[in-house]
C-alpha cells in the first residue's frame, strides 16, 4: 500500500504544480487586464506591466492561426509523451522540466482558443520583450532539460 502511495503522490503533486502555474498565469493576465489600463512600471526603465495582444509566435513571426494551433498541440502532445516517458523510467528531473513546459503551454493555448492571441503583459525595456509568466515557465522548464543535456555530454566526455 505505502509503493501504491508514493506511486500516486508525485504525478499529483506535479499535476498541482502544472495548474498552478496556469491558475498564476491566468490570473495575473485578467490582473493586467482589469487593473493596469494604460500600464505602470515595477522596476523604473527596465519592467513595466503592460497589455499587448500577441497574434503572433516567438519574436513576433506571424503564421497562420490553424498552422499555429496545429503547431501548439502537436508540440503539446510530444511533451506529454515524453513526461509519459519521464515518470515510466523515474527520471524526475526531466518531469519536473516538462511540467512547466506544459502548463506554460497550455495556459497560452488557452487564451489562443478563447481570445485568438496570447496575453503578454510584462515589457522587459531594454530588449523591448513582451512576455507574461507562461512563457517564462516554459523557459524555465526548457533551460532545466538544456541544462540536464550539457551535464549529461560532460559525464559522457569525462568518462571517455
Amino acid at each position: 500500500m505505502e509503493k501504491f502511495s508514493r506511486n500516486i503522490r508525485r504525478p499529483v503533486l506535479y499535476t498541482l504544480i502544472g495548474l498552478l502555474i496556469v491558475f498564476l498565469d491566468q490570473f495575473t493576465k485578467w490582473l493586467a487586464i482589469d487593473k493596469a489600463r494604460g500600464g505602470f512600471f515595477v522596476i523604473p526603465k527596465l519592467l513595466k506591466i503592460e497589455i499587448y495582444r500577441n497574434r503572433g509566435i516567438a519574436f513576433g513571426f506571424s503564421i497562420p492561426y490553424f498552422i499555429l494551433l496545429v503547431l501548439v498541440i502537436l508540440v503539446l502532445v510530444f511533451c506529454l509523451l515524453e513526461l509519459r516517458k519521464g515518470l515510466a523510467k523515474k527520471n524526475f528531473l526531466v518531469v519536473l522540466a516538462l511540467v512547466p513546459v506544459i502548463a506554460g503551454a497550455i495556459s497560452n493555448l488557452i487564451d489562443r482558443i478563447r481570445l485568438g492571441y496570447v496575453v503578454d503583459i510584462l515589457h522587459f525595456i531594454p530588449t523591448r520583450s513582451m512576455f507574461n509568466l507562461a512563457d517564462i515557465a516554459i523557459v524555465v522548464g526548457v533551460g532545466m532539460l538544456v541544462w540536464r543535456e550539457i551535464r549529461k555530454s560532460r559525464f559522457i566526455i569525462h568518462r571517455s
